[in-house]
């Protein structure tokens, strides 16, 4: 049997690699980023906080809220806290459960009565923002710009936390939730479908960078650099984003059979 753990870079290692790295964020905007996520999270997660969601395992194309909420917290122990010897007072019980590469669906949905509360699990993650935050605030900095490795570390666990923020708006709309309510993040550009014509334009083909090329605050996964030069041909894309509506009626329609 494979052992995942032997895949994994030291520590050593790790910091060697991220040190070479010229990712090096602000260190204002990193902190503001830390607080309006922290916020956004626990406002889309209202309704499991508040216990409206008990169980939502009728879904099998969804992950249990409560499992993933402690997932999120898991990553940020595990690929930031950790690694940056962040010393933290609330950490999660049986972590090995809330580890994605490790734990099957049927597992997630039978794990309830193994993991913390919802209350813990966000006290915890409060812990974990406040924490990083505070690090942030004693951190000397030259011109402002947080080390490599810390920026890239912080950096990583915000974009996972955001991919999973998106995650959540979908279990939620599948559960029937109400549409969170948060700031101006949630509304809605587009009233309704019958009240504009989403045409078609042309773009003008021609060169373009792909990838991106080392700056001072530049966060990027290797497979993303270096940059490179492709050339796009003309091509038409509609003038607004495709709603749900219009998907459904091109599902309806055949369209995935349909060669162009």
């Amino acid at each position: 049997m494979n052992n995942t753990n032997s895949l994994k870079l030291n520590n050593n290692q790790l910091y060697k690699i991220l040190q070479m790295k010229k990712n090096q964020a602000n260190k204002e905007e990193l902190i503001d980023k830390l607080s309006i996520t922290n916020k956004l999270t626990k406002d889309i997660l209202k309704p499991l906080s508040e216990g409206k969601i008990i169980k939502n395992d009728s879904f099998e194309n969804i992950n249990p809220l409560h499992w993933e909420f402690g997932h999120v917290v898991y990553f940020w122990i595990e690929n930031t806290i950790r690694l940056l010897d962040y010393p933290i007072e609330n950490t999660l019980k049986n972590e090995y459960i809330f580890d994605s590469f490790k734990i099957n669906k049927e597992t997630r949905f039978n794990s309830s009565s193994e993991i913390d509360s919802i209350d813990i699990i966000t006290n915890c993650y409060d812990s974990i923002i406040l924490k990083t935050v505070i690090e942030l605030y004693q951190l000397q900095t030259f011109k402002n710009r947080v080390d490599p490795i810390a920026s890239y570390l912080i950096n990583l666990s915000l974009l996972h936390n955001h991919m999973h923020l998106e995650s959540f708006c979908f279990s939620l709309q599948s559960l029937n939730q109400p549409k969170p309510i948060s700031d101006h993040f949630f509304n809605n550009t587009l009233k309704s479908e019958n009240n504009y014509e989403n045409n078609f334009i042309k773009i003008k083909g021609g060169f373009f960078v792909q990838g991106w090329t080392d700056c001072d605050n530049n966060f990027t996964f290797d497979n993303e650099r270096p940059s490179f030069l492709v050339t796009v041909n003309d091509f038409s894309v509609s003038k607004y984003q495709v709603t749900q509506g219009q998907y459904i009626k091109f599902i309806n329609s055949g369209g995935y059979n349909e060669e162009k």
